[in-house]
């Protein structure tokens, strides 16, 4: 620090008395970095831009004596060194040819040895890009819906119920009666209707059972295949660069120049020697000569991954066409230290003049701006940022163009036709007698620099060194190699095996002998002894301990441990689940409230259209109409037919009623099934607290063991308590055991550290899910070798070797070869897949039950000859977690809950209670403190404080004038208040976030008339009535007396696939109606596949999800508390956006600023469309209230207010403050401040919601939401009894006014 110090000085006596420096500066153009602004000839001219030309400018500002020029360098590279000679700008840079280099030059160690880099100014990661993903289409992809088990099952059932009708069903046929019975049994299956009508009672049971059944399958069917579509577009693709050898379809490579090469072609780590070995052995060279035609290779092949560093990739991407996919591959080994710029060594003064003014651009977030300016800015490919926008708009008339064209097509075959057939009758008679019948077609500094030194001394002059080794077999870190009965000879392998052997290899002079622990563990005190490998090493029965022995602080107190080799966090296993399977889970697509108004509705139905229509039946009228509406709701067509106008319009009206009902229960079936194995489980160890079904435990020894006994966390000690007190211990004596357990119990979750549970989970037979807890606390420090104290000179040597290794990521290489390299259970990375299997044999038995029970009843009736009165309802109810003096501190608060609460209602101030995080934090630093006494007092003007005209108002003001000692409440650490007052270390570190009142998912009685838009209603209703009269024209039909009211009920009926009502005799009207039949399948397909992605996407709204996302919906007004942190920080803040946000504030016509955080969150709860801005933690308390109605978005990439929350205390008092800050330090450390604050904001969580699995969309719907469905039926039950009505009236009125347009006889 004194020689930076020294250097600084000196730069700037430099600058002030001598002469203006020039700067030489070389560059290259790599957008967004560096750019040609213009086109010109001259090179002193040439006018660049870009993020280094606009940092180079913030730089220099500071310092207006400094001068440069730009020129370019001269072979276009960035520098390597070849034949032991640098080229490109490096080169220049070692030939004095320039001063500096300005360009994204990425700060490698081996560039370091020979030039000097200023500290970043960014960093980068590797990345790949390829070729967006384009669907894949397949001719026949319902095949795959059911298993090759349903299809078969569903051939047997139908030719078995086509027998049995057969044999029981009175059946009338003019040709084949078998053939009849099958062809119906088809027709029925296909929704179009029976072909027979059976005239006795048993007859008439099977049929209604095998209508449900096939009802049943096609919504299988239909719900299975758009859950199919919904997912067709996720494909599996590499997540990362090592992912990369997964995928031997893909090719891949790089710069052949440059950093990015350089790291494939020296690394150690494995998967990168591999991935170089593909690319240097490939047939066509993967290598190019610059980035832009690596990007244009991946544009020009779907096949092919160009790899690189993600600023000069993410250019690209966010450019037009739009067609690049970026993998940030975080985990990968990178190419250095970032970018930063570049000096001789001798200008060391310089570099450290532009490294702090890098510094400070960093700080005053002016570095941030500039970033977006090259980057996000210029996006041409807008995303939305969160929320996936699915297609919730109404399908367009081009949309569904294609469909129309079906009808058109059909109209025009039909009318060509029968012109045909016109000429045929008139020009060739016997045609007539040569006909062909057409029928259907299916289509961690010195000290350890000394003992190194001596230690090296040692090795090299002295004896080689004998390290006695013991182990313990726990794979992967140790195995067995062989079986062998001599101890001496036993062989070992796995990662700590290999760890060791690359340590030592470089020392030749260790020698080492291995034996296994002899009582098999790791190491505990008990009784003041210990056992395990830790005892042998303290009675010198060992030199080393290598295995994953945790780093705990109780075992440091006796043993010396290397730097850590691998960090761990805790985990735990439990079994994967199994999809439930329900025999009857169709019946939870309604509550029990809907079907119980479905089953009325039915009843009324048919009572009405006994009343009302002129219906000729030889058996039970009441008992057909029964059966009318049970095949309409099935989509089996009408099985009456009524000949008056009222009972047509009743029919047409239920048609619609089931058409829609059949078209609800069909997309949230599919809905179920695009979610199907979506479960609410624990993740994380604190996490099992809510879930009481599950039993959960740990090994009886080690580290984790003594986390869990010893923690002050709050939810450890309950998860400690509640193992400890189970009537069945779940403490298991090994991993291996804890594993067992967990695979013979669902429901019981063993706890340990994730290295140890992750061989387990990897492994065959592949049943085991692991969930990493990474917000709970560690057992220890990690895991490292152990040593006796006084052998602190071989520990150093191994530390720095493991330092060493980590560098070169060979521990990386390592660790993968004896973990994921084992992997038997590979799953895919970045992909969720979403049941892509087929529906199983168990899914669909309860549909089967359906057709059986009607083919035995249907038996059961002919043989008996009664009628059984059936109506069966099976309900489903969802049943709705150090010593000082004695001091008086005179502390000044705020109330601000939970920072501070009142804890009862007080008239005088000296008999204040209070309550809340930060008492409890002051009870607690105190408490170790008892000559420390206190008061309390409120603040005079409830400010926080802020600097007004020179003075200081609010709690810092009571500070600073004396009134106050100390300062208690979440107050901010910023830079001003620190040039005035104390603060303690931070408590609570904190982000910028804000609430916005939660989206209440609107219900609309007719959802769906939103399906398709007006256009297309307008143009649907057109084509159906051309069809009617097209059909009136053309066809022959049966019925002499058939209007063109009948047609256009023919038409209705064939749309809402009920069948045909009228069926034409000639080839003219066949073809019309084929066609029309598939204009009506596919425009149904459309209107149910969009249902079904309406309610698949029903909760997903897009909102913004960052402070800066406000500025993109202009619908939301925003604010802030007029006094405090956040206010300074928008109105000074630098940073573009913010600027921006606070100007709309400060312009609005209504002020968007609040007096208190309370009054800002009634604001967000009275209007939706305003968001309210603070530090989340005051946000919290308001979101875990009833009435549970807020959102909080945290915005943790946003400009923070300060350095988290701190206590504040004048600068007298410096000696209270720093006990205070070694306190808290302390608390930090037990964990006992996690703990409180645990009490104050999740304790107190009324709004308990799932952790993430499950999805809001999948309850049953609800009454409201299919009550437009039932407005239909009643709408046409009223219009029915209405015109019944009139034709009464007309009748008796005018008894000989003849109606036969509409079709109405007497």
């Amino acid at each position: 620090m004194l020689a930076k110090i020294i250097m600084i000085f000196s730069f700037y006596i430099g600058i002030v008395l001598t002469k203006p420096i020039e700067l030489r500066i070389v560059t290259k153009v790599e957008p967004p970095f560096v750019e040609i602004d213009e086109d010109i000839t001259g090179n002193s001219s040439i006018k660049l831009k870009g993020f280094c030309i606009d940092l180079l400018e913030l730089i220099v500002e500071k310092y207006p004596d400094i001068n440069y020029t730009i020129h370019f360098v001269k072979d276009g590279g960035y520098g390597n060194l070849v034949n032991g000679k640098w080229n490109g700008m490096v080169g220049e840079l070692m030939r004095d040819e320039a001063d500096m280099i300005l360009a994204g030059l990425t700060i490698t160690s081996l560039r370091q040895q020979y030039i000097l880099f200023t500290k970043p100014f960014m960093n980068a990661d590797l990345g790949i890009v390829m070729k967006s993903a384009e669907k894949e289409i397949s001719w026949y992809g319902y095949l795959k819906v059911f298993d090759l088990h349903v299809w078969l099952l569903l051939m047997i059932s139908l030719i078995a119920f086509s027998v049995f009708v057969w044999l029981v069903a009175d059946i009338e046929s003019e040709s084949s009666p078998m053939m009849d019975c099958v062809m119906n049994t088809i027709s029925v299956m296909a929704t179009q209707g029976p072909v027979i009508s059976p005239k006795n009672i048993a007859g008439k049971i099977m049929c209604t059972f095998l209508w449900l059944f096939s009802l049943m399958v096609v919504t299988y069917f239909t719900a299975k295949l758009t859950a199919n579509f919904t997912t067709q577009s996720l494909e599996s693709r590499p997540g990362s660069i090592e992912e990369l050898l997964k995928y031997p379809k893909y090719s891949f490579g790089t710069t052949n120049n440059g950093a990015v090469y350089s790291v494939f072609k020296h690394s150690q780590y494995n998967a990168f020697e591999k991935l170089y070995n593909v690319m240097s052995n490939s047939a066509i060279s993967p290598f190019v000569n610059s980035t832009k035609n690596g990007i244009n290779r991946v544009r020009e092949s779907t096949k092919y991954v160009f790899i690189s560093e993600s600023p000069f990739l993410l250019t690209h991407v966010l450019k037009k066409p739009c067609n690049l996919d970026m993998i940030v591959s975080p985990q990968s080994p990178t190419t250095g230290g970032g970018y930063g710029l570049a000096f001789k060594k001798e200008d060391s003064f310089i570099r450290e003049m532009f490294s702090q003014r890098i510094i400070e651009l960093h700080e005053n977030g002016q570095l941030s701006v500039i970033r977006h300016r090259w980057w996000e800015d210029r996006n041409e490919c807008p995303k939305s940022d969160a929320n996936l926008e699915l297609d919730q708009q109404p399908i367009s008339l081009l949309q569904t163009a294609g469909v129309f064209i079906i009808l058109c097509v059909g109209v025009g075959l039909g009318l060509f036709t029968k012109i045909i057939e016109i000429m045929t009758r008139f020009l060739v008679p016997y045609f007539k007698k040569k006909s062909v019948v057409v029928t259907k077609i299916e289509y961690p500094m010195l000290f350890n620099l000394l003992t190194l030194f001596s230690f090296i001394i040692k090795t090299v002059i002295t004896k080689p060194i004998e390290l006695k080794v013991v182990t313990k077999v726990e794979p992967p870190f140790v195995e067995i190699d062989e079986d062998i009965t001599s101890n001496s000879s036993i062989r070992h392998k796995g990662f700590c095996i290999d760890l060791l052997d690359l340590i030592v290899r470089k020392y030749p002079n260790i020698n080492y002998t291995i034996h296994l622990v002899n009582d098999g563990g790791y190491g505990n005190l008990v009784n003041g002894q210990w056992n395990g490998m830790m005892g042998e090493l303290l009675r010198d029965e060992a030199d080393m301990i290598l295995a994953g022995l945790t780093i705990t602080s109780l075992r440091q107190q006796y043993v010396l441990f290397t730097k850590p080799f691998m960090n761990a966090n805790l985990g735990f296993v439990m079994k994967s689940t199994q999809k439930e399977i329900s025999w009857f889970g169709y019946l939870y697509v309604f509550d029990l409230n809907v079907w119980i108004l479905l089953v009325l509705s039915l009843v009324a139905f048919s009572t009405i259209v006994y009343m009302v229509s002129d219906i000729d039946c030889e058996g039970s009228p009441i008992l057909d109409c029964v059966m009318n509406a049970i095949s309409v709701m099935t989509t089996q067509g009408p099985v009456i037919h009524p000949k008056n106008f009222a009972g047509k319009i009743l029919c047409a009206f239920f048609w619609m009623f089931s058409l829609m009902f059949v078209t609800y229960f069909t997309a949230k079936l599919t809905a179920n099934f695009t979610t199907l194995n979506l479960e609410s489980r624990p993740n994380s160890i604190e996490d099992l607290l809510k879930y009481p079904k599950y039993l959960f435990g740990t090994t009886n020894n080690g580290a984790v063991y003594s986390a869990f006994a010893h923690s002050q966390y709050n939810a450890f000690e309950a998860l400690y308590n509640i193992m400890y007190n189970s009537p069945i211990s779940p403490f298991v004596n090994s991993t291996e055991n804890g594993i067992n357990r967990a695979r013979e119990n669902s429901n019981y979750a063993f706890i340990s550290e994730t290295p140890f549970l992750l061989p387990h989970v990897l492994r065959k037979p592949c049943d085991l899910d692991m969930i990493i807890s990474p917000q709970s606390p560690t057992s220890g420090g990690g895991f490292g070798f152990a040593f006796r104290k006084d052998d602190i000179a071989v520990r150093e040597i191994f530390s720095q070797r493991i330092v060493e290794l980590h560098e070169t990521g060979q521990l990386s290489a390592i660790r993968h070869r004896w973990w994921e390299d084992r992997n038997e259970c590979p799953k895919f990375n970045a992909n969720i897949i979403l049941d892509p299997q087929p529906i199983s044999l168990l899914q669909t038995a309860g549909v089967f039950i359906i057709i059986l029970v009607g083919m035995i009843l249907g038996l059961f009736a002919k043989i008996d000859y009664i009628m059984p009165f059936m109506i069966l309802m099976i309900a489903f109810f969802y049943l709705r977690s150090s010593e000082v003096t004695a001091l008086e501190l005179r502390i000044v608060t705020k109330i601000e809950p939970p920072f501070v609460e009142f804890d009862g209602d007080s008239t005088n101030n000296s008999a204040l209670k209070l309550k809340g995080f930060c008492i409890d934090l002051l009870e607690l630093i105190v408490e170790k403190h008892p000559d420390i006494k206190y008061t309390f007092h409120l603040v005079n003007d409830g400010f926080y404080g802020m600097l007004v005209n020179g003075t200081w108002n609010g709690m810092m003001g009571e500070l600073l004038r004396g009134e106050a000692d100390m300062v208690l409440a979440g107050f901010t650490i910023t830079s001003l208040r620190k040039q005035y007052v104390l603060f303690t270390k931070s408590f609570m570190n904190v982000n910028l976030g804000f609430v916005i009142k939660s989206v209440q998912n609107e219900i609309s009685w007719f959802d769906y008339m939103n399906v398709f838009d007006f256009n297309v209603w307008v143009l649907l209703m057109i084509s159906l009535i051309s069809f009617s009269v097209s059909v009136w024209l053309v066809s022959d039909i049966e019925n002499e007396n058939c209007s063109i009211m009948d047609c256009i009920m023919n038409t209705i009926s064939a749309l809402v696939s009920k069948g045909s009502v009228v069926n034409p005799k000639n080839f003219a009207g066949k073809i019309l109606c084929t066609f029309f039949s598939a204009f009506s399948l596919v425009i149904v397909t459309y209107f149910t596949a969009k249902v079904t992605a309406n309610f698949t996407t029903k909760n997903l709204h897009s909102r913004p999800n960052s402070i800066e996302d406000l500025l993109k919906y202009p619908e939301y007004s925003f604010g802030t508390g007029i006094n405090g942190a956040v206010y300074s920080t928008f109105a000074q803040s630098q940073y573009d956006a913010f600027e921006t946000i606070y100007n709309i504030m400060d312009n609005s016509a209504i002020s968007p600023f609040v007096n208190s955080t309370e009054n800002g969150i009634n604001r967000a709860r009275e209007n939706s469309k305003y968001a309210f801005i603070s530090e989340t933690p005051y946000l919290l308390p308001y979101v875990y209230k009833k009435p549970c109605d807020l959102d909080m978005v945290i915005s943790t990439r946003s400009p923070k207010t300060g350095g988290g929350f701190g206590f504040a205390f004048n600068r007298e008092n410096i000696s209270i403050e720093q006990l205070f800050s070694l306190r808290i330090v302390e608390l930090h450390e037990t964990g006992q401040l996690s703990m409180i604050r645990h009490r104050w904001w999740e304790d107190r969580n009324q709004c308990l919601k799932s952790n993430g699995n499950e999805l809001s969309g999948n309850h049953p719907i609800s009454l409201f939401q299919t009550a437009g469905v039932f407005v239909i039926l009643f709408v046409g039950m009223g219009v029915g009894l209405f015109v019944k009505i009139v034709e009464i009236m007309r009748r008796r009125l005018f008894p000989h006014f003849k109606e036969r347009f509409l079709g109405v006889t007497k």
